[in-house]
């Protein structure tokens, strides 16, 4: 499940692709993607691993990745966490990049609510984004 906000144009094609979302910043507003993510079996004795995978054109930044989770024990308190430094990046050969985040929590929360923003406040095109979650036990 995914929700934009309206300052998100889809291009066609840009730079040799097709499809593509761009994110942009008018007026001091932030565009964004979000992706929400339902999670079923949860167990607070869990740790969560999520990989968040960014096909994306932009000038000398990457994108900013952020995920808001619900704090455990139902308070309904939200945080953002970043990325780990766990993380790769690659410039593809068609020159596009692409940047892989590794977020982990020290539970299963009931949600996560990915967000990618462009960088510094710049232009942001991006071809894909693959999500990929797992809650596993504590070792």
């Amino acid at each position: 499940m995914w929700a934009m906000t309206d300052k998100i144009d889809w291009l066609e094609e840009y730079n040799g692709k097709q499809g593509v979302w761009r994110l942009n910043v008018e007026s001091g507003d932030f565009s964004s993607i979000d992706f929400n993510i339902p999670n079923d079996f949860l167990r607070h004795t869990d740790i969560k691993l999520t990989q968040v995978q960014v096909t994306y054109s932009a000038s000398n930044n990457y994108p900013i990745v952020k995920i808001l989770i619900l704090l455990p024990e139902d308070t309904e308190d939200y945080i953002f966490i970043l990325a780990k430094n766990e993380y790769q990046s690659a410039i593809l050969p068609d020159g596009w990049r692409q940047h892989t985040y590794i977020f982990e929590t020290d539970y299963c929360p009931s949600f996560e609510n990915i967000k990618i923003l462009p960088p510094d406040n710049r232009e942001l095109f991006i071809d894909s984004v693959v999500i990929d979650t797992v809650c596993r036990e504590k070792k």
